[in-house]
């Protein structure tokens, strides 16, 4: 029996299909090729064939993944996040049947379990996430790598409820003023309240000196590096004047030394006087103000007025008075003697006598 010709070309046509479109495992336990019963022929067999894979013209290469540098930035502002793209597997080679992707750490979160899953962009939570990309080639190779994305918050607290300038009188009778007010609140785009530190240099209730203090809070949200602070000032005035006691008013007889002015402060306090202030008293600054006299003569009384200050300025002034009593002394001139008879010519500021019987007796020698 003669074989046919076309036997050849029919061998070689079956090699190649095999090879380059059917996978080794899509062919059926039969054998492609079969003996013609006819002719004894072998002819391809196309029955066998039930499927078919995609064609891959590098099904041979292996497959290479590279994940994302690592990444690191900031917060978005007033948020705890930060929304960062260009977050995408990149591959060559072999054929990527599947890509997966995981997160964890700061933010925690999964891709579905098939299909080619990229990432793209994504809203991180601040700290430190780790992501893994895990990629499956047509084989059944599996490939992983791994980076990282770092979400840092650099937003300080902000205060809220603040208050301006304080300004007030100092409390009676003391150098200063105990003074209160509403204590300022801060808020953070991560920390809640309760997590903010905050700390003050004075609290509501203290007692604060004559001038002006500031009064300093700081906020933080636990970040050393994101700290605030937030100021204002309390300024208390002394507006209390001393207060100057005088000795007791003196009372002397009309005619009697007029005591001296106190000249200082020293002589005022050892004659019975006294200063006395909320703060501090400036003793040097003790001087006399005025002095009147309400009648020439006898009765009539001296008037002093002393003034002494504190050291924020204020002036304290006292009275003191001193009473002259009784009445003007009485100048009495003595008597003129009656002159006798023969001397009523004799005038008293010469001596002469104007009497004839005398000028006679001159003349004679008598």
């Amino acid at each position: 029996m003669t074989k046919p010709r076309h036997i050849g070309v029919s061998i070689i046509i079956a090699t190649l299909v095999a090879l380059f479109t059917c996978n080794l495992e899509a062919f059926s336990e039969t054998n492609p090729f079969t003996e013609n019963p006819a002719s004894g022929s072998v002819i391809a067999s196309t029955q066998v064939i039930t499927g078919l894979a995609p064609i891959d013209l590098n099904q041979d290469s292996p497959l290479e993944i590279q994940c994302p540098e690592d990444i690191s930035t900031y917060t978005d502002l007033n948020e705890c996040s930060a929304d960062i793209s260009d977050l995408n597997l990149h591959y060559s080679g072999g054929t990527l049947s599947k890509l997966t992707w995981e997160m964890t750490g700061a933010t925690v979160d999964a891709s579905p379990r098939s299909g080619i899953n990229q990432i793209n962009n994504y809203v991180f939570n601040e700290g430190i996430t780790f992501i893994t990309y895990t990629a499956t080639d047509q084989q059944g190779n599996i490939l992983s790598c791994s980076f990282t994305v770092t979400v840092s918050d650099n937003q300080v607290p902000r205060f809220i409820d603040t208050i301006g300038n304080i300004t007030v009188d100092a409390d009676p009778d003391e150098c200063g003023a105990r003074v209160y007010w509403d204590e300022p609140a801060a808020v953070d785009n991560c920390a809640a309240g309760n997590e903010i530190l905050i700390s003050s240099t004075h609290s509501p209730g203290t007692v604060f000196p004559i001038g002006t203090t500031r009064v300093t809070y700081t906020a933080t949200d636990g970040i050393e590096t994101n700290k605030v602070s937030y100021s204002f000032t309390v300024k208390v005035t002394d507006r209390m004047a001393p207060e100057l006691t005088a000795p007791h008013n003196i009372t002397i007889n009309c005619g009697d030394p007029v005591p001296p002015v106190f000249a200082s402060y020293d002589e005022f306090y050892r004659s019975g006087g006294m200063a006395i202030d909320n703060c501090t008293v400036n003793f040097r600054s003790f001087k006399l103000e005025s002095q009147v006299q309400d009648q020439t003569q006898c009765p009539y009384t001296i008037t002093r007025v002393y003034s002494i200050i504190d050291e924020y300025g204020n002036k304290g002034t006292v009275t003191h008075r001193i009473h002259v009593t009784g009445e003007e002394p009485v100048i009495t001139q003595e008597p003129v003697l009656p002159l006798k008879s023969g001397m009523a010519d004799c005038t008293a500021s010469t001596g002469n006598w104007s009497s004839t019987r005398v000028m006679n007796s001159k003349k004679n020698g008598v």
